[in-house]
């Protein structure tokens, strides 16, 4: 199934999972959406500690490398949410920050490394 991302571009989901765009043309970069996906647990931790630090400018900064990151592994619904986070954190808003981290949480948990089921050859 299709759904929209906030604006942000087509962001595939299923059964709650949520697949990598870019394997749909690029399967050779299975091993580098891999890393991406297991690398989100670590990104998470690093900004949840900036937030609880209250150090809102690296929150931002770690928040915009995420806002990237996603969009080039082909997940545009963490891009979103990451862009958010780096807007609450330049406003210095603690409470939207969090909400955003929930939410990133959320969703690192149903990324997985695949191209759309509907996709694949």
């Amino acid at each position: 199934m299709l759904i929209s991302s906030s604006g942000t571009g087509a962001c595939y989901v299923n059964q709650e999972k949520i697949y990598s765009e870019v394997l749909q043309g690029a399967p050779f970069l299975k091993k580098v959406v891999e890393a991406f996906v297991h690398s989100m647990s670590d990104r998470l931790n690093e900004l949840e500690k900036a937030l609880k630090d209250g150090r809102f400018q690296e929150l931002s900064v770690l928040a915009h490398r995420l806002k990237g990151a996603g969009g080039t592994h082909g997940y545009p619904a963490v891009t979103a949410a990451a862009r958010s986070l780096q807007e609450a954190a330049l406003r210095s808003d603690s409470a939207e920050a969090e909400r955003w981290l929930k939410e990133l949480r959320s969703l690192a948990d149903r990324l997985v490394p695949e191209a759309p089921p509907e996709t694949r050859a």
